[in-house]
C-alpha cells in the first residue's frame, strides 16, 4: 500500500469541526425538548444506546461528502493483511493486552470505572429486543468503524505522514482516551494498540476487527 498524504489541515479541521457541531446541535435540540416542552432527555430517540445509530449516519453522510478525506482514510482500508495468520496472532495479543489492562485499572485498582459511559448510553434503559439488538449494532459494529476510520485511518494517519508515526500515536491515542469517559487511561493504550497494529499490517480493517470484538465482549459482559 503506497502511504501518501493526499489532504492538509484544511480538510482535516473541517471534517472534524462539522462533526462536532453535529454533536452540539443535537445537544442543544434535546435540551430545548426538555427545558420547554418538559420531555425527558432519557425517553428521546436520540439518546442513549439509539445516539450511537445517529451518530454513525451522521459521520456517514460527512465522510461520503468529503471525497478528498473519504480517499485519504480508505487508502488505509486494505484486506489482504487478512489472509495472513500472523495478523490473528496480532488481534488475538491486543484482545489480550485489552483484557490485562482493563483488569488491572478498573478491577484491581479501581483507578477507572466504566459506569460513566454505561450511563451516558444508556444501558439501564435496554428492555427489550429491540433496545439490546440495537445497542449491540451501534456499539459492536458501527461505533468501532468510525472510531478506527477517524482516529486511525485519519488522525493518526495524517499526522504520521505529515510530521512522525510518534506524533500521530501520541495524539489520536490521547484523544480517544480522553472521549471515553471513565477509564481513559485503559482507552488510551488502546487506542495506541490499534495505531501499532495499523503500523505492523498496513491495514485498519485488523484494528477494526479487534476493536469490533473487544466491544462485543464488552456487551456480552454487562447482559
Amino acid at each position: 500500500m503506497e502511504e501518501r498524504l493526499t489532504i492538509g489541515w484544511k480538510e482535516l479541521l473541517l471534517f472534524i469541526i462539522y462533526y462536532l457541531l453535529f454533536q452540539v446541535v443535537i445537544g442543544l435540540f434535546l435540551g430545548i425538548l426538555d427545558a420547554f416542552l418538559g420531555i425527558s432527555v432519557e425517553q428521546q430517540f436520540l439518546v442513549g444506546h439509539y445516539t450511537l445509530l445517529v451518530d454513525f449516519g451522521f459521520f456517514l453522510i460527512l465522510f461520503f461528502f468529503y471525497g478528498k478525506v473519504r480517499h485519504f482514510v480508505l487508502q488505509s482500508f486494505q484486506f489482504a493483511p487478512m489472509k495472513s495468520l500472523r495478523t490473528y496472532g496480532y488481534i488475538i495479543g491486543g484482545l489480550v493486552v485489552f483484557a490485562l489492562t482493563q483488569y488491572l485499572l478498573l478491577f484491581l485498582t479501581g483507578l477507572e470505572s466504566a459506569a460513566q459511559q454505561g450511563e451516558d448510553l444508556g444501558i439501564k434503559n435496554l428492555k427489550t429486543t429491540l433496545d439490546y439488538s440495537l445497542f449491540f449494532i451501534g456499539a459492536a459494529l458501527l461505533t468501532p468503524l468510525k472510531e478506527e476510520f477517524l482516529f486511525r485511518g485519519l488522525l493518526h494517519r495524517f499526522l504520521d505522514l505529515r510530521y512522525h508515526f510518534l506524533v500521530g500515536l501520541a495524539v489520536s491515542s490521547v484523544l480517544f482516551g480522553i472521549l471515553h469517559l471513565g477509564f481513559p487511561i485503559s482507552a488510551t493504550i488502546m487506542g495506541a494498540v490499534f495505531v501499532i497494529l495499523y503500523k505492523v499490517t498496513r491495514s485498519i480493517v485488523p484494528s477494526i476487527v479487534l476493536h469490533m470484538i473487544w466491544n462485543a465482549i464488552a456487551f456480552i459482559s454487562i447482559l
